[in-house]
C-alpha cells in the first residue's frame, strides 16, 4: 500500500495523491465529501429518526389508551356479573331455581347484562320473566 504522498506512474500520465486530492495533469478530483454536505445528511437522518419516533410514540399512546379503556370495561363487566345474583334476590316472584337460571343466562351473554343494568328498576322483573319464558 502506498502512502498519500507517493506518486505512481500509469502509462504516460503522472498521478499523485496529496491531502485527499487525486492530482492528475488533466484534473483535480476530491476523494472525500465536503463536511457541509456530510453535516446536512446527518441532520436529515436525525430529523427522519425524530419523526419516526414521534409517530411511533403517538401511536403507542393511542394503543395504550384503547387498552386501558377495554380493561376498564372488562372490570365493569366483571363487577356487574358479581352483582347479578344479589339483584335477582331482591326481585319478588322469582324462586331459587329461576334466580339461578336467570343468573346463568346473564353471565353467558354480556349484552344481556349491559341491557339489564340499563333498565329502570321497575321494568327489571318484567324483563326477567320474558327472559325466563323464552320470549327474548
Amino acid at each position: 500500500m502506498r502512502s498519500a504522498n507517493e506518486v505512481e506512474m500509469v502509462g504516460t500520465d503522472d498521478i499523485g495523491v496529496s491531502n485527499g486530492v487525486i492530482q492528475n495533469s488533466n484534473e483535480n478530483v476530491r476523494t472525500q465529501p465536503e463536511k457541509k454536505n456530510k453535516r446536512k445528511r446527518i441532520d436529515s437522518r436525525v430529523e427522519d429518526i425524530k419523526k419516526t419516533l414521534t409517530s411511533f410514540l403517538s401511536g403507542s399512546s393511542q394503543v395504550l389508551g384503547d387498552m386501558a379503556k377495554h380493561m376498564g370495561y372488562a372490570h365493569d363487566v366483571a363487577d356487574k356479573r358479581a352483582r347479578v345474583y344479589g339483584i335477582l334476590e331482591q326481585i319478588e316472584g322469582l324462586n331459587f331455581f329461576d334466580r339461578i337460571r336467570a343468573g346463568q343466562m346473564f353471565v353467558n351473554d354480556q349484552k344481556r347484562v349491559d341491557y339489564f343494568f340499563s333498565l329502570p328498576d321497575i321494568e327489571k322483573p318484567y324483563w326477567l320473566q320474558m327472559l325466563l319464558n323464552g320470549k327474548l
